[in-house]
C-alpha cells in the first residue's frame, strides 16, 4: 500500500515538474530557446540583461556587423532598421561602467568580430549613481554556469515573474523575439505627466559630476581600439533642456560632451533645442525617451543615411565645439520667459497633483 502512494505521489510530482518545464520552455521569457509564437511573440521583460546575454549565449546568430548599447531610451531602436546586422544590448538604467563587459561578452559570441560600437550616451549617463541591477559580470556567470538553462525550466519563480510583468501590468513596452521593443501607448498623451517632470526636477536637484565618467569612456575605447565608434546623445524634450538651465547645470552639459569629444573625436549631438524636440507630444514618449518613429531618425541619421530633418543631430568635433556652445548660450538666453513661464506651470500642475505623485512614487519605490 505505502509502496503504491510513494509511487503514486512521485508520479505526480513528475508529472508537475514536467507541466512547469513545458510551460517556461513553451512562453520561453528568458530567451533560452529562439522558437517564436503567438504565445510569446511580444512579452515584458523579466530582465533585459539576463534576456539578451541568454539570447546571445544559447541561441544562433548572424555575424554581425556592430553591437549597439545604451541604456533605455536606445531599447526602442529597432536593429532592422540598420542596413548591416547589429546587435542591441541596451537595457533600462544602464550605465557606461557596465558597457566594457557586456562589450567583451559580446564579441565573443560574435567570434570575435566587433567592426563597429553604437554608443549611445544620455545627459545622465555622467551622473554620481548607484548602478540598480547586479554587474554584467553576474549574469554572465550566470548564464554560462552549466545546466543552467535546464534548471531553470523548473524555476517556479520565473513562471511567478512572467506572471506578474505580463498579467499584472499592460504590455506597454514589450520585447519581441528579436529583442527589438515595441511601443503600445494605453493612451495618446495630451500632455506631459507631472510624475516624470517632479522626478526630474529631483534629478537636477541632486546631480552630482561622475569624475570616473571619462576614464571609464577610454577605458572602453582601449578596450576596443580595432573597432569604429559611432557615438550619439540622446534627445530628450525641451521640457528637460529648460530644467537643466534653469538648475544652472549647463556647465556640465559642456563638460560632459567635451569629454565624449576628447575621448571620441566627434558625437552625433541629438540633445539640443531642435524641429523634433519642440514637437514633443508627436515625436516623444514622455520627457526622456523618443518614440520609435524618432528613433528610427536617429537609426538612418548616425548611419549617414538621411540629412533631415537638418536640425537634428548635429556632429559636434573640436573644430565646432565653441561655436556650438555660443549659439546655444545665445539660444537658452532667448528663451529665458519661455524656461521660466514652464517652470511656473509645471511648479502649478505639481502642487495640484500632490496626491497623484506621492501615490506614483510609493508604487515605483515599493512596487
Amino acid at each position: 500500500m505505502y509502496k503504491k502512494m510513494f509511487f503514486s505521489l512521485l508520479s505526480s510530482v513528475f508529472i508537475i515538474m514536467c507541466l512547469i518545464a513545458f510551460l517556461i520552455s513553451f512562453l520561453d521569457p528568458l530567451h533560452f530557446f529562439s522558437w517564436n509564437h503567438k504565445w510569446n511573440h511580444l512579452q515584458n521583460a523579466i530582465d533585459e540583461r539576463l534576456q539578451k546575454t541568454n539570447d546571445l549565449f544559447f541561441n544562433t546568430h548572424p555575424t554581425y556587423e556592430g553591437i549597439l548599447i545604451g541604456s533605455s531610451k536606445v531599447t526602442y531602436m529597432n536593429t532592422e532598421d540598420f542596413v548591416r546586422p547589429v546587435f542591441n544590448y541596451s537595457a533600462s538604467a544602464m550605465w557606461p561602467i557596465e558597457y566594457g563587459e557586456y562589450i567583451k561578452f559580446f564579441k565573443q559570441r560574435n567570434r570575435g568580430n566587433l567592426k563597429k560600437i553604437y554608443l549611445g550616451l544620455d545627459f545622465n549617463s555622467q551622473k554620481e549613481n548607484k548602478i540598480a541591477f547586479p554587474f554584467p559580470s553576474t549574469y554572465i556567470k550566470k548564464t554560462t554556469a552549466p545546466l543552467y538553462r535546464w534548471k531553470s525550466l523548473l524555476n517556479l519563480s520565473i513562471l511567478y515573474q512572467y506572471y506578474r510583468q505580463n498579467f499584472c501590468q499592460p504590455q506597454e513596452f514589450p520585447y519581441d523575439r528579436k529583442d527589438a521593443r515595441w511601443y503600445f501607448p494605453l493612451k495618446e498623451n495630451e500632455k506631459m505627466d507631472p510624475w516624470d517632470f517632479y522626478k526630474s526636477i529631483k534629478s537636477c536637484e541632486n546631480h552630482l559630476y561622475d569624475e570616473s565618467f571619462k576614464k571609464i569612456l577610454i577605458q572602453i575605447k582601449k578596450e576596443n581600439s580595432s573597432s569604429e565608434f559611432i557615438v550619439f546623445t540622446n534627445p530628450v524634450t525641451k521640457e528637460i533642456l529648460s530644467l537643466i538651465f534653469y538648475h544652472n547645470l549647463q556647465d556640465l552639459y559642456f563638460r560632459w560632451l567635451q569629454e565624449i569629444i576628447d575621448t571620441f573625436g566627434s558625437v552625433v549631438h541629438f540633445m539640443t533645442w531642435n524641429s523634433i524636440t519642440e514637437d514633443s507630444l508627436k515625436n516623444v514618449m514622455d520627457l526622456h525617451h523618443a518614440k520609435p518613429s524618432t528613433c528610427k531618425i536617429i537609426i538612418l541619421k548616425i548611419q549617414g543615411l538621411t540629412s533631415d530633418p537638418t536640425d537634428f543631430g548635429i556632429i559636434l568635433t573640436k573644430e565646432n565645439f565653441t561655436s556650438f556652445k555660443s549659439d546655444f548660450l545665445q539660444n537658452a538666453e532667448s528663451r529665458k520667459n519661455e524656461i521660466t513661464e514652464m517652470m511656473n506651470t509645471y511648479s502649478r500642475e505639481i502642487t495640484e497633483n500632490k496626491e497623484y505623485i506621492k501615490n506614483k512614487a510609493l508604487n515605483e519605490f515599493h512596487p
